[in-house]
């Protein structure tokens, strides 16, 4: 599992700009505090996107997995609102709720 602590060294980053996430196969939800750092992390760019995907052939159960990446997206997007009260994001939530892009 990667070190999501990392993401808050974009400060020490200053033309660092633009992120994207691509999280493949995970089948478990993340952990509050990864949606903290994440949240405020995001504030530092200017374009950000998170999703999860899935390969075709992982045997896991899909809908209960599903529902948690919904569930972490959703608290995400909340997060981001919140923190970024003195900038106005623009939020773009998939449709199936497994993906979240913000520009600022």
């Amino acid at each position: 599992m990667p070190n999501w602590n990392l993401l808050r060294t974009f400060s020490a980053l200053p033309l660092f700009e633009s992120l994207h996430v691509v999280v493949y196969d995970i089948p478990f939800r993340l952990e509050d505090q990864t949606c903290q750092i994440i949240a405020e992390s995001v504030l530092m760019l200017t374009n950000f996107v998170f999703c999860f995907r899935r390969n075709k052939d992982e045997h896991y159960n899909v809908n209960k997995v599903f529902d948690q990446h919904r569930t972490f997206i959703q608290q995400l997007c909340n997060r981001i609102l919140v923190s970024s009260q003195d900038k106005q994001p623009y939020v773009i939530v998939e449709n199936d709720e497994r993906g979240l892009t913000v520009w600022f």
